[in-house]
């Protein structure tokens, strides 16, 4: 007899699923971050650094747009507690 009803998903068939997703996002930077630094080091003109800094600009406010899109907020400030209070942004 089937525990499962046909087409339900079961909570492990989810978290394996989460976990291919998790491990192709891995290995895609596994291969995207050497593919772009050697790129980077073969590239002839010297303009080449004006191009990295925009590119690092776009990652930057890519970067804050899906945090904030995958936390249903913006970024937030540092909290301070006890154990961060050394930190120079509670001071």
């Amino acid at each position: 007899m089937n525990a499962h009803p046909p087409g339900r998903r079961t909570d492990a068939s989810r978290t394996a699923d989460r976990l291919l997703i998790a491990f192709a996002f891995v290995a895609f930077g596994a291969i995207a971050l050497p593919t772009y630094g050697i790129v980077a080091a073969l590239q002839p003109s010297s303009e080449f650094g004006r191009v990295v800094a925009a590119y690092g600009g776009v990652f930057i406010v890519g970067s804050l747009l899906w945090a904030s899109r995958s936390m249903a907020s913006g970024p937030t400030a540092p909290t301070c507690s006890a154990r961060s209070s050394a930190s120079p942004a509670c001071a």
